[in-house]
């Protein structure tokens, strides 16, 4: 009677496995040389699915404050990304949100910004996403796919395991491996521009 009553209340989420493999990696956020914010990453291996996770939150003051969180779900399987959620708060206002999912071979991207929704389909399969930077070096691929905007971006090796990705608006990022694990990236975010430094584990 007991297990009828588990089952019931929290359903068959409590027997569902944990993932075999996890693992959790943290990044300080710096501007100017000082750290204003902290981003943190997991990554769970499932027997037929890969999820990735990212939370981060930064807070500049120039003239007056601003705390932005970005959040990422990204689910990927066997090697194809399979669905993504993309939660962006300004001063706890949702600034924007995009939702992507394969569905019958073409992936559906919505994006949702200052209570607007749009909808485009995406033909063009994806095997490596902006997600995937915390994780996966990206030694075989010459571009990545943006979760937030839905299109390619292009990836450029710049030796010693360094890559530079152009944005859609030609902003450069630079992401800087060691050992195969991301160590850090300088961020152009327009008008700001950011260091991301891998903790000490």
């Amino acid at each position: 009677m007991t297990l009828i009553c588990m089952i019931l209340i929290y359903g068959a989420s409590v027997f569902s496995p944990g993932p075999a493999i996890e693992e959790t990696i943290s990044f300080e956020i710096h501007k100017g040389g000082k750290p204003v914010g902290e981003l943190t990453a997991t990554k769970e291996v499932y027997d037929d699915r890969v999820v990735y996770k990212s939370f981060s939150e930064t807070t500049i003051s120039f003239i007056f404050t601003i705390r932005v969180w970005y959040e990422y779900h990204v689910e990927y399987r066997k090697g194809k990304l399979y669905q993504a959620n993309v939660k962006i708060l300004v001063n706890d206002d949702l600034h924007k949100q995009t939702r992507i999912k394969l569905e019958n071979g073409v992936y559906v991207f919505t994006e949702i910004k200052k209570r607007r929704e749009e909808v485009k389909h995406i033909d063009f399969p994806v095997d490596y996403s902006s997600v995937l930077f915390l994780f996966e070096e990206p030694e075989e691929f010459n571009a990545s796919f943006s979760e937030e905007e839905g299109v390619y971006h292009k990836l450029e090796p710049l030796g010693n395991h360094t890559y530079e990705k152009t944005n859609s608006r030609g902003r450069v990022n630079k992401y800087v491996y060691q050992d195969g694990r991301l160590d850090k990236v300088f961020m152009d975010a327009g008008f700001f521009k950011f260091q991301i430094l891998k903790k000490d584990a």
